[in-house]
């Protein structure tokens, strides 16, 4: 109820008034929002690809090349989510172009065609890198970078799958780490110490190039060569050997965030590190 003039007197109006409620949501739960999207994203795309492979469906390298770019340019705006949808559009890219079904020298191809592209979208994340205010680890992220860069240049040259076990892709690891230890968080640095970059650093190191061992070497997952369960149970084999390959990093991140000095800083965590 409130007062209006009409004919030149004041009267009462019994109307309720209304005002815009704005639904504001808070900058600390916005990255989370973004993950969640990207899991819708994520869960629809999967039926999708499942369908298509059903049906024998494929799509040509341009297409997949241009879908893989743009989903990594999302990376400059939001780092964490755009980083996750990048790495689910990879593991996508298998099925689209059909290499399940194609010749052990147009799986080659596909190997060549695949780190090429990997490269694209790892140097737009390390853009992300240069703003990070963690001088410990962007020199440890854009070091890893270098480093996989060499691996994948040496790998072009010679053709040896098994030189990528010597240039593992740790700047992956490291990208995800300081992403959700930012937004688990809200502090800008993570590594205060050498000891605690060197402790990161084999904690990220080990458990890829095991994975690395698996994939160039002995051609497998490790689920595939050593199944831990039998009967039934055996779906969860890969579930099982996921988290004693990823324990270490889950460790180092869990020591991190529990042990992080200073004050939260306040505001997006996600957008503060973003390029755009």
């Amino acid at each position: 109820m409130h007062v209006v003039v009409q004919g030149g007197q004041a009267v009462m109006d019994e109307t309720p008034s209304r005002r815009r409620v704005r639904l504001r949501v808070p900058d600390r739960v916005r990255p989370f929002l973004r993950l969640v999207v990207v899991a819708l994203i994520v869960v629809a795309a999967d039926t999708a690809t499942a369908q298509l492979s059903r049906r024998g469906g494929t799509f040509d390298f341009e297409p997949v090349t241009v879908l893989r770019i743009l989903s990594a340019l999302t990376i400059l705006r939001y780092p964490l989510a755009g980083f996750v949808l990048s790495l689910e559009v990879d593991k996508w890219d298998w099925f689209w172009l059909g290499m399940g079904d194609q010749s052990p020298a147009a799986q080659e191809v596909y190997q060549h065609w695949d780190k090429s592209v990997d490269l694209i979208c790892l140097g737009i994340a390390a853009i992300v890198v240069l703003k990070w205010p963690d001088t410990r680890a962007k020199v440890l992220a854009l070091g890893s970078f270098a480093w996989r860069s060499i691996g994948l240049a040496v790998y072009f040259a010679t053709d040896q799958r098994w030189l990528l076990i010597i240039f593992p892709n740790v700047f992956e690891s490291i990208f995800l780490l300081y992403l959700i230890f930012r937004v688990l968080s809200g502090h800008q640095r993570m590594l205060y110490s050498r000891k605690a970059m060197v402790l990161v650093t084999l904690a990220l190191l080990i458990p890829k190039v095991a994975t690395e061992i698996f994939l160039h070497l002995l051609n497998d997952r490790p689920w595939n060569r050593y199944q831990l369960m039998s009967g039934d149970l055996s779906i969860l084999d890969a579930w099982i050997w996921g988290g004693l390959l990823y324990f270490l990093p889950l460790f180092a991140l869990v020591m991190l965030v529990t042990h992080a000095h200073g004050r939260a800083t306040h505001g997006d965590p996600e957008a503060q590190v973003s390029a755009v």
